[in-house]
This record gives C-alpha cells, sequence and structure tokens, in this order.
C-alpha cells in the first residue's frame, strides 16, 4: 500500500499545583509541547511530518500513515469516546485512539480548509448559513455532556470534498 499525508493533533498535559492559602492543593492542567523525534511512529504507523498549529488542548502535527492510504487526524480520546460511536454529520470519524507516551492521542478523519484560513471569502449568505451549521455542532456536543472550550474560526474545518458546504467542529 502507498504512504499519504495525514493531520495529526496530540493532546499533551502537565499536571500541576500551587498551595493555597489554608494549606490545600490546587491541581492544574496546562499544555505542554511534547518534543518530538520526527523518525518515531505513533501507534507503529502514523510519522510525524511537521507541526501545523496548537491550541488550548493540543498540538496539531501533519503526518502519514505508513500502513494504509487512509488521511487521519487525532485528538482527545476522553472526547470521542464520550460523543459517541455514531458519525453525526460534522463531527470528524475516529479511526484509532490510544496512549502515546502517557498521552490520550487519536487518529481521525482528515479535514479540510479551517474557517480561520478562509475567513475573508465568504458572502454574508455563506456566513449565516455556516453559523447555522456551527450552532448545530456545538448543540450535538452540548447534548452529549460537553463544553467545546476552545470557540475559535480554526476549530471549525470544511469537509475535504471539492465545494464542500459542510462544517466540521474540530
Amino acid at each position: 500500500m502507498g504512504r499519504r499525508n495525514v493531520d495529526f493533533v496530540e493532546v499533551t498535559y502537565k499536571i500541576s499545583y500551587c498551595k493555597t492559602e489554608d494549606g490545600g492543593n490546587i491541581f492544574r492542567r496546562r499544555n505542554e509541547v511534547l518534543e518530538h523525534r520526527w523518525s518515531e511512529l505513533v501507534n507503529g504507523r502514523y510519522k510525524f511530518l511537521k507541526q501545523l498549529g496548537h491550541g488550548a488542548f493540543g498540538v496539531v502535527y501533519s503526518a502519514s500513515d505508513t500502513h494504509s492510504e487512509n488521511k487521519v487526524v487525532a485528538l482527545n480520546k476522553r472526547v470521542y469516546t464520550a460523543l459517541g460511536t455514531g458519525e453525526p454529520t460534522g463531527i470528524p470519524r475516529a479511526i484509532w485512539y490510544g496512549v502515546h507516551k502517557g498521552l490520550n492521542t487519536m487518529a481521525m478523519e482528515l479535514l479540510g480548509p479551517s474557517l480561520g484560513s478562509l475567513l475573508h471569502k465568504f458572502t454574508m449568505k455563506t456566513v449565516l448559513l455556516l453559523a447555522d451549521q456551527m450552532l448545530e455542532r456545538l448543540e450535538y456536543i452540548h447534548s452529549r455532556g460537553f463544553l467545546h472550550r476552545d470557540l475559535k474560526p480554526d476549530n471549525f474545518c470544511m469537509g475535504l470534498e471539492p465545494f464542500s458546504k459542510t462544517v466540521r467542529a474540530f
């Protein structure tokens, strides 16, 4: 099988704490950039190519799947397990999840360009249609007991198909 480029997101946290005035502890999670040896494989198959970006909850990498033609991305395992095994429109399909170097990691379908990269290319009508889809995605996520907590145009992506009109929540 041939090699294909993929996108990969890895959620990395460092636990830190500080003392309160009454002697108790407050635990906090903060993002920590994981340094990769670029030749390593995640799950024995995904090879990092380059960092594409980062957000409040993870780092996005492009990678290649050395075992198949599938294009994938990755995210936090806990979130997608709770969102369910179904694949509602606008929620990327999970392909694999597991732990890599002690960090929850997930491979999922590749997405198209982010709304952030397309920001000034839409008519008002298109903006309103996309906003309606974005609200539907958030409503679904909230119905499953989650808050997105990192809403921004870069976390909503178009489909990969040419002339795609479907927004996917990332």
